[in-house]
């Protein structure tokens, strides 16, 4: 490519494009492929008559200057140095280049990111690494966002020096996903060199970041995500790198995906400032598990608890390990549990052993085939699951209902509507188990005919399945089956499925259903009236009322934060007297469901009671009544 390079005559610097590979810097009568035009300033692109050229051009943003609008025949390029500006030319040979550059660090961003990462999926020798700052977050809030961007911009830097030192300039690639979160390609065996030297790096680039008294304690004071102040350590990186190639990774998005569970795995074990895992860590088979599982003079139960083990562990080297005793062990019910715990694991690498099992011979085998699949796969394992809905085996055809409602897409409804016509009814529960965590409301039909049938599990299931549907329709169904059910325990079911509902359905469509819902409490076991008193005053029956009163005097505190959510909205005076002094009761939930009707009451004399409930020795008691008063304020119409 030839590229003619403009810039300021008072920079007598020598040009850095010289030094670029594939490039030739041609004179100012040559014929050049792009113009770069080298500016600080727009008074500088003016000196240079930028406009006046007709070959494509090309801004280089030096330094840290905000972009200039220069026109519309020019690129505006976001970059640190010529090699970034270079590799954008590089990229659009074929087209002009669109610029796709982070405005913060001048490094390649998304777009770039994925264009690399399919470029190394078939280079076994290259590796892709993921890195970002752990506790950066609490760091943010406290030293403020001008403060976090340099030290993104401060990371940015580090890394691209780390690169350059450990791999040699070309053979690496660094690009900036967006916030803290990095990505880069370089060869695999350059990987424990090159996180040792990012290791070593950082805590000397971090201490730059922090207050001498922060370094001194080694923390920061900051609130979490529940909104409590908390100890959070310094700023630490983590760091993860794997070869898509070597993993049967073919995708960005699955490698992107792959590499946030490594990360979570990463920071699940971090002990010291920063945590690292190399490929030769996502191989690295534990010492005695895999033998362990694989000897057969150990009792199957035992060595069937050691690989479920592993799947529950939530560690990613695991994966591997459960991959060989997969593949070398012949006995069914080792294979079922490493299937189950390769699903629990989320091993992305494993996708294909996976799908290969869903044609075994072997029962059992598909069933936990589908299960792994459902917990790993998302929208493009939907059809695959789909057409599990047909196997011969009804316990892997039902397992395939479940994985369908369990990845949440709604293509997988096309599939739980249109169930083979020798569907067992445990398929057809499932299915409406699935269906309603869709959200798809004909699913009702089905339930209502699973609620008449003999089998009183299916009937138990249905109950609590219908109330994933939170409207009257779903409440009227279970009132109706409610009083011709037999079986306790599908009644209890019934009764907790009607209060779920009752509660997110609006007090006026309630009233109709005040009468039903009596003579249901009438029947309801004790252990549950309370519950039911608070969720069925909605419909301002007046027999809800008066069984509240007679409880008020409970030595439960739970009944008397039931009972308060019962009296609020009666009217009666005296009653909105007892919520307000329930934010003394002794019992904590109790003051936190008082100062939350209080909220819902629209009474601005609610406010005084309110107040003393912010000084509560109870956090989740202080902000519900922050939350209420907040709320009164802003809802009330009174002046």
């Amino acid at each position: 490519m030839k590229i003619k390079h403009i810039r300021n005559k008072s920079n007598n610097e020598i040009s850095p494009f010289k030094k670029i590979e594939g490039v030739q810097l041609v004179d100012e009568t040559s014929d050049a492929d792009r113009i770069i035009i080298e500016a600080r300033n727009r008074g500088e692109l003016e000196s240079l008559d930028a406009q006046n050229y007709a070959n494509p051009l090309l801004w280089w943003r030096s330094e840290d200057n905000p972009p200039l609008s220069v026109s519309e025949s020019m690129d505006v390029v976001f970059a640190r140095n010529a090699g970034q500006v270079i590799y954008h030319l590089l990229q659009g040979r074929e087209k002009k280049p669109v610029p796709d550059l982070n405005p913060l660090t001048g490094l390649p961003a998304n777009k770039a990111v994925f264009n690399d990462l399919r470029q190394i999926s078939n280079k076994p020798r290259t590796a892709a690494c993921y890195l970002d700052l752990t506790d950066f977050k609490p760091y943010n809030e406290v030293y403020g966002f001008t403060s976090g961007d340099r030290v993104i911009a401060g990371f940015a830097d580090m890394l691209s020096d780390c690169l350059e030192k450990i791999c040699g300039s070309g053979a690496y690639f660094l690009g900036h996903i967006g916030g803290d979160d990095f990505y880069a390609s370089a060869p695999v065996d350059k990987i424990e060199a090159l996180f040792e030297k990012i290791n070593s790096a950082f805590l000397i680039l971090r201490e730059s970041f922090y207050t001498p008294a922060d370094k001194s304690r080694g923390e920061i004071v900051a609130f979490n995500r529940k909104g409590e102040r908390e100890k959070f350590r310094l700023m630490g990186i983590c760091g993860v790198a794997f070869s898509p190639a070597s993993e049967n990774i073919s995708s960005p998005e699955r490698a992107a995906a792959f590499a946030t569970y490594l990360k979570e795995t990463a920071k699940s074990l971090r002990v010291s400032d920063n945590v690292f895992i190399t490929p030769s860590q996502i191989d690295f088979i534990p010492g005695g598990l895999v033998k362990f599982s694989l000897n057969t003079r150990i009792p199957l139960a035992r060595r069937r608890a050691a690989i479920e083990a592993m799947g529950q562990s939530g560690m990613a080297h695991y994966g591997r390990s459960l991959i060989q005793i997969y593949e070398q062990s012949c006995e069914v019910m080792v294979r079922k549990s490493v299937l189950y715990s390769l699903g629990r694991l989320r091993f992305l690498p494993a996708l294909n052993l996976i799908t290969e099992a869903l044609n075994d011979v072997n029962p059992h085998i598909r069933t936990r085939a589908v299960e792994a699949l459902g917990n790993i796969g998302g929208a493009g394992e939907v059809e695959r699951i789909g057409e599990m809905l047909s196997d011969p085996n009804r316990y892997t055809a039902i397992m395939a209902a479940k994985s369908l409602g369990h990845i949440g897409h709604p293509d997988g409804l096309k599939y739980l509507k249109n169930l083979p016509e020798n569907a067992s009814r445990w398929l057809k529960m499932e299915a409406a188990h699935s269906r309603c965590i869709l959200r798809d409301y004909d699913a009702l039909e089905l339930l209502e005919k699973m609620l008449k049938d003999l089998n009183y599990i299916l009937r138990k299931k249905a109950s609590l399945t219908i109330s994933f549907i939170k409207t009257p329709r779903a409440l009227e169904i279970l009132l109706k089956y409610f009083f011709r059910e037999k079986n306790p325990d599908v009644r209890e079911s019934q009764i907790i499925s009607a209060l779920r509902i009752i509660k997110k359905i609006d007090p006026g469509e309630l009233e109709k259903f005040s009468f039903k819902l009596w003579k249901m409490y009438r029947k309801t076991p004790d252990k549950l009236k309370a519950a039911f008193l608070s969720a069925a005053a909605r419909t301002g029956s007046k027999k809800f009322i008066k069984e509240a009163e007679k409880r008020k005097g409970s030595l439960s505190g739970e009944v008397r934060r039931e009972v308060t959510g019962a009296l609020a909205f009666s009217g009666d005076p005296g009653h909105r007297e007892y919520v307000l002094s329930r934010l003394q009761d002794e019992c904590a939930p109790a003051r936190e469901k008082s100062a939350e009707i209080l909220g819902e009451m629209k009474n601005l004399s609610c406010i005084e009671g309110l107040r003393q409930a912010l000084k509560d020795r109870n956090s989740g008691v202080r902000k519900t009544a922050a939350r209420s008063i907040i709320r009164l304020v802003t809802e009330n119409n009174e002046p």
